[in-house]
């Protein structure tokens, strides 16, 4: 019986080295039978390795999404304090100079505020030289105030775009 079995086990073995070496010249020796086998890398994992990886990725989205909510929020306020702030001087020249009595009449306030913007043109012009000069001047400050407040969150639109599609990718595993 051993010789019988023994038999078999080496008749196997050359049955499976013929047909390697069929597959190999069929195929002019451009064949690699790994590629045929490989599953996608969303296949190495198991479900529910994958279903974790979507909810650490819904939560890290959602917190993304928190965050680029309050830095927008933060954006918001620092342009209405500016704008504030603006608004203030003018106001602050105004009562200035009612204290001094240069302004009793509402023509007087409106005189004051074009020879006010008159005065601030002439000194943007000596500055900058033209209002798109002084347009490229505000948006350095703009993109300067937005670095600030980002800081290391700059990025953070794109790396939101990234888990979202990556979010899609895994979903469609799921299903």
């Amino acid at each position: 019986m051993k010789e019988n079995e023994e038999d078999e086990k080496t008749f196997l073995i050359v049955l499976v080295i013929v047909l390697i070496v069929i597959i190999y010249i069929a195929t002019l020796g451009n064949v690699n039978i790994g590629d045929g086998i490989k599953f996608p890398s969303e296949f190495k994992d198991s479900k529910e390795e994958a279903e974790r990886k979507h909810k650490r990725l819904e939560a890290l989205v959602d917190k993304q999404e928190a965050l680029k909510r309050r830095l927008t929020t933060r954006f918001q306020f620092v342009y209405f304090f500016v704008r504030l702030v603006f608004v203030g001087l003018w106001v602050g020249m105004i009562i200035l100079l009612s204290v001094f009595g240069l302004v009793s009449t509402l023509s007087d306030i409106l005189d004051w505020s074009e020879a006010f913007l008159l005065v601030l043109l002439v000194v943007n012009f000596l500055t900058f030289g033209t209002l798109t000069n002084l347009e490229n001047f505000i948006d350095i400050l703009k993109n300067k105030i937005e670095n600030w407040i980002y800081g290391k969150y700059i990025k953070v639109n794109e790396k939101i775009d990234a888990n979202k599609n990556e979010l899609k990718v895994i979903e469609t595993v799921l299903e």
